[in-house]
């Protein structure tokens, strides 16, 4: 990690296993902290500079996630309004299909809104981008500053 002090790619390495293990279901800030032995507002200092190096994703004051694990939470959100009838892709059904608890669904569904991937609607969310504008590639432009909406891959009515 030639962009984090020792001690920090360290602790890095840790939080991304645990990730890894966690799957989609990304864990809350207090539990990755809980497990490593540090203070939540210590370990949000190293994860927002994480961040901005493109190597974890801050979905919400309280949730981090592996780029990778944003990108397949975005593919199954654009399945899952495919499916349904009128192309909405709501919390429950989103929720269930992907896999993870409620706890995470709000902040994630609330991200994808303001990424652009998402725009929430009163009967729930439709899709305004294709996912792959959440795709790992994608990351490190948008954690400089950037979009993160590659306009190659949005849709011509975004």
């Amino acid at each position: 990690m030639a962009r984090l002090r020792p001690a920090d790619a360290v602790v890095y390495d840790t939080v991304r296993a645990v990730l890894e293990e966690a799957g989609l279901d990304q864990p809350r800030l207090t539990v990755l902290a809980e497990r490593l032995g540090l203070q939540p507002d210590e370990l949000r200092r190293l994860l927002d500079k994480v961040g901005r190096l493109g190597w974890l994703v801050r979905v919400s004051k309280n949730y981090y996630a592996l780029p990778e694990a944003v990108s397949e939470l975005a593919r199954i959100a654009d399945a899952v309004a495919r499916e349904h009838p009128e192309g909405l892709l709501t919390v429950g059904r989103f929720r269930e299909t992907a896999g993870i608890g409620r706890n995470l669904t709000m902040p994630l569904l609330e991200f994808f809104d303001g990424r652009g991937f998402t725009v929430r609607i009163e009967v729930g969310r439709r899709i305004r981008a294709d996912w792959r504008v959440l795709a790992p590639s994608n990351w490190h432009d948008a954690a400089h500053g950037g979009s993160g909406l590659d306009p190659a891959v949005m849709p011509p009515s975004a």
